[in-house]
Formats: structure tokens, C-alpha cells, sequence
């Protein structure tokens, strides 16, 4: 982690606030009389902080010095609660990307992160390691882990190609709600 990053975070946590409990972010009340400055402490002071992006995450926007920082509230929440950067990725335990409760926050590697992911979007089995190979006429069943790709066999049957998926997901460490559908109901 860069100097840089460390220098953005101690600037972000001059003007906020963190309930690792909660996992709000909320915005100081800024020192002065101004009539700029009363006017932003009535509107934003004690308010949560940022907006939810397209992947659902808190991103908060600050300006220091008439530069735009973007911060990652979980990533915010992070350093604030360990007063370090993370050395990895922050992994949202219950998966849902807009909780930054200290409890559900945990620092991964990369690769760990990603056995904790829900099922993408462009799936079309409804399996998450399992597609249809249009070549042999069969389902077949894979894994990626750290970048390799591991085939784990053809089948005939779907359900087959998934317990091998199952098996082996169980066998090198992803979570249970690996491969699972963000929107169950949808």
C-alpha cells in the first residue's frame, strides 16, 4: 500500500465519522461560522456518507484542496476501526456490499475473496461452475482457483457436473454462499 492511500484515509477520517457497530459513515460538523460552512453542517453534518454504486459498495467522494479523492467505505471502515490499510481485499462476509459493520468486514487475499463471490450474472446454467459443451453434447463441470483452471469432468446429467462442482468447492476452501444467486426471488 502506497504512502498516497495512507494520506487519503488520514484526510477522510478528519472529516467522518465510523460506528463499527452500525457500519455508518457519517460526516463531522465542520469548524467555522461561514455562511457556506453553517450551510453545509445543517445539510450533511451527522448524514451518511457517499453513494451506493453499480455493485452495490459506498463510495464517498471528498474534496481536499480542490482535488477529488474516492473512497471505498468499507475500505474507510477498514482503517479506521485497525488504524491500517488492508493488505488484501476487503471480503464482505454476509455478501452484501453496502454492510460495513466491522464484523462483517475481514481482509483476504484476492483469491479467497473470489470463493466468496455470488453467481455472475451472465450464468446460463443456473450453476455457477457448470455449462453446457455443445461439442460432446454434455455438462461440464469446472473451477478456477488463483488464475488456474481446473476441469472436473462431462456429464450427462446437470446434477452430476454440480456435485462434482460441490466436492470440490468443499475440498479447497470456498464458502457456502459461493455460486449462489444474489436474487433468489428475482
Amino acid at each position: 500500500m502506497t504512502t498516497d492511500q495512507i494520506k487519503i484515509m488520514e484526510i477522510a477520517t478528519r472529516l467522518v465519522d465510523y460506528d463499527h457497530v452500525s457500519g455508518m459513515v457519517t460526516w463531522k460538523k465542520r469548524d467555522g461560522d461561514s455562511g457556506p460552512i453553517k450551510a453545509w453542517n445543517s445539510r450533511c453534518s451527522g448524514k451518511q456518507c457517499g453513494s451506493v454504486n453499480t455493485y452495490g459498495h459506498i463510495r464517498i467522494d471528498i474534496k481536499n484542496s480542490g482535488e477529488r479523492l474516492r473512497i471505498y467505505a468499507h475500505r474507510l471502515a477498514f482503517f479506521m476501526f485497525h488504524g491500517r490499510l488492508p493488505q488484501g481485499d476487503i471480503d464482505h462476509i454476509n455478501g452484501n456490499p453496502a454492510d460495513n459493520r466491522i464484523e462483517n468486514l475481514r481482509d483476504v487475499p484476492h483469491s479467497v475473496n473470489l470463493r466468496n463471490r455470488f453467481m455472475q450474472s451472465n450464468n446460463t446454467s443456473g450453476i455457477t461452475g457448470v455449462s453446457w459443451f455443445k461439442r460432446k453434447s454434455k455438462w461440464r463441470a469446472g473451477a478456477k482457483i488463483n488464475g488456474k483452471i481446473f476441469h472436473l469432468g462431462y456429464f450427462h446429467d446437470k446434477n452430476e457436473a454440480h456435485q462434482a462442482v460441490l466436492a470440490f468447492r468443499l475440498k479447497n476452501g470456498f464458502t457456502d454462499r459461493h455460486g449462489k444467486d444474489r436474487n433468489p426471488s428475482a
